[in-house]
């Protein structure tokens, strides 16, 4: 694997440089591509964002600099890229881009423990809060000023996966990185706001039905579903669901929680877990992965074959 200083050689070797992420992004992958975009801009690079995402109408990260800009229609990579850096994305499937990944020069840049390590060069620390934290160290490296839009967007990455400086990754180094970048004077407080303590109308009465679906398995094992039904119903979007699983761990004696949702004809998963449960192991076998206490992956199988199959592997590790 790469070190700081050959990610600083191969950005300052390249002229042309694309930035991409992973399929439905979050605030780290986000935050953490646009943070390294102005960063870039500020070495006089040219630089292209490339996302099958469009994150005109996004809710949740409205408030970023440039959002606008990523309308989802550009996500071809083009031959005269000199380097593509994919942030946050830990398997090839996910990548939000179409690449020749043969002809094109890649660069991963993550902090999954199950990454697939696909790119050219891959810099995976599995120890960081967040993508955001290894990107603010890799601008750092590059001499590059944190101005207010770039600590806007590391502090979302940040934030976002941590939960607000509340997970066990969060570390001094977090809080550090942090301080540095409420340092810059950007508004820090709004931009809270906007990510944990603000809900549309829409999202609040898509928990309602939620809630009123809820199944809570040997008082340790959280099942959550969110359907199409439910999102229309609510006038909800995807965006809005990111959260919904890590509800399910804040009710009393519960170390597991799943929410099972609608996805393309398909179903997402998403695991969270409290303890020394590892879900990532779990993920992996269904051919996901992530974090031991936050993973997710996509199936086939019916919703109530897949309910049944987690709920029988959780019992187990729970036993």
């Amino acid at each position: 694997m790469i070190k700081f200083d050959d990610i600083k050689s191969l950005i300052k070797d390249s002229e042309n440089i694309g930035l991409s992420y992973h399929v439905s992004p979050d605030g780290d992958a986000v935050g953490s591509l646009l943070s390294l975009y102005f960063a870039l801009k500020k070495l006089n690079k040219n630089v292209t964002i490339f996302s099958k995402d469009n994150l005109t109408n996004t809710i949740n990260l409205r408030f970023l600099p440039s959002i606008n800009e990523i309308d989802g229609m550009n996500y071809f990579v083009t031959s005269d890229i000199d380097l593509l850096i994919i942030l946050d994305c830990g398997n090839v499937e996910r990548v939000s881009c179409e690449v020749d990944f043969d002809k094109t020069t890649t660069l991963g840049i993550d902090h999954h423990i199950s990454n697939d390590m696909y790119c050219t060069y891959n810099f995976v620390q599995g120890d960081a809060s967040s993508t955001g934290e290894i990107v603010f160290d890799i601008i750092k490296n590059l001499g590059i000023e944190i101005d207010q839009n770039i600590a806007k967007c590391i502090y979302t990455s940040i934030m976002t996966d941590t939960g607000g400086l509340r997970f066990e990754s969060t570390s001094q180094k977090t809080f550090n990185i942090v301080g540095e970048l409420v340092a810059t004077k950007f508004d820090f407080w709004n931009t809270y706001e906007q990510l944990f303590l603000y809900k549309t109308f829409s999202k609040v009465k898509l928990l309602g039905l939620v809630y009123n679906e809820l199944k809570l398995v040997d008082n340790q094992i959280c099942v959550i579903h969110v359907t199409n039904d439910m999102l229309n119903k609510s006038n909800s979007t995807d965006e809005q669901t990111n959260d919904i699983v890590s509800y399910g761990l804040t009710i009393d004696g519960v170390r597991v929680s799943i929410l099972i949702k609608d996805f393309n004809g398909k179903h997402k998963v998403s695991l969270r877990s409290k303890g020394c449960i590892n879900v990532c192991e779990i993920a992996k076998k269904f051919g996901g992965g992530g974090h031991i206490k936050a993973s997710a992956f996509v199936t086939d199988l019916k919703r109530d074959v897949i309910e049944r199959m987690l709920v029988e592997e959780f019992r187990n590790l729970l036993k």
